[in-house]
């Protein structure tokens, strides 16, 4: 069979293939898929992974039950994105479930299997920790990242790790460049690491400037800068959300952004080749507000991207 197909048909049907592989191998599948659809591979153009990684908390364990409490609260959230009158059901997307790993070595192993396999899908990962970004980067290396995040995560090595989720944009920039990453929503910051920012280009927008027209500069900005890359990678840590709304984060930090203020810096920018949800903190949320934006922010996102590529 192989030898009558061509172009995009040939890689789907290796694709399916593969996935059937390693599905026995490594990745749970889930009985939730995010939004309550599960397209099939062949004809999705996005897939959903859970990183469920939860090994390096500073304050409070727990994002590791985020993946699956995420997809629980998508299921029960209406289907359709008011942003573009899309609905969920008429996105392709496929839900691998979660990867099942032994350590933080094994996932990013895993994680960059699953990136370098499915170029011509556009992943949406849940984390977990902070830390599984940097398992992106040789794929996205030469993206721009945009990072929505209350914290710099530029320190070297945090409590003798360097692996640590204070530590991942580092490791980004290590292997991309400052000029590669564009933070938004700051308010948690070392000397050491705006000094580092400054030094290696990396472009920050702190929570305390925020006004309506600080919202439109920085995405003009972001768009002058396209030219320049690939394309976007976005990484949202929950905690960037002010936590009188998502209080159910590892790290909470006040004075932050709006959900309304973050949906509205989203939604001006074009589709994103890449992204990932991380940091949400169940375990401190029973009201499940911040499951509910978690799960919203992703289904938009899926949305965003359909609408962006029609």
């Amino acid at each position: 069979m192989l030898e009558t197909l061509t172009g995009q048909k040939k890689k789907d049907y290796l694709d399916r293939i593969i996935a059937n592989l390693m599905a026995l191998d490594w990745l749970e599948p889930t009985d939730i898929p995010l939004g309550g659809f599960n397209a099939s591979l062949d004809v999705a153009d996005h897939f959903v992974v859970g990183a469920p990684l939860d090994e390096t908390a500073s304050f409070r364990s727990g994002c590791g039950d985020a993946p699956l409490e995420i997809r629980k609260m998508a299921s029960n959230l209406e289907p359709v994105d008011i942003y573009t009158w899309s609905d969920i059901a008429d996105v392709f997307v496929h839900d691998f479930g979660d990867i099942i790993f032994e350590n933080r070595e094994d996932l990013f192993r895993k994680i960059e299997t699953l990136m370098n396999t499915y170029t011509s899908k556009t992943p949406l990962m849940l984390g977990g920790e902070h830390t599984v970004t940097a398992a992106v980067a040789n794929r996205f290396k030469n993206h721009l990242f945009i990072m929505l995040d209350a914290h710099a995560d530029l320190r070297d090595s945090y409590n003798g790790n360097h692996w640590s989720h204070a530590c991942v944009a580092r490791r980004l920039v290590e292997k991309v460049g400052g000029e590669h990453l564009f933070q938004i929503g700051l308010r948690g910051i070392t000397k050491e690491e705006k000094q580092f920012a400054t030094e290696n280009g990396i472009r920050q927008y702190f929570s305390f400037i925020w006004r309506k027209h600080i919202i439109e500069y920085a995405v003009n900005e972001i768009k002058d800068l396209l030219p320049s890359f690939e394309g976007l990678y976005l990484t949202v840590d929950m905690d960037v959300f002010d936590p009188a709304f998502v209080p159910g984060v590892g790290n909470p930090e006040p004075l932050g952004l709006t959900p309304r203020e973050i949906f509205q810096i989203l939604d001006l920018l074009p589709r994103y080749d890449g992204m990932d949800i991380v940091e949400l903190n169940p375990q401190f949320d029973p009201t499940g507000a911040s499951q509910s934006v978690a799960a919203r922010l992703a289904m938009f996102l899926l949305c965003h991207n359909d609408f962006n590529q029609r």
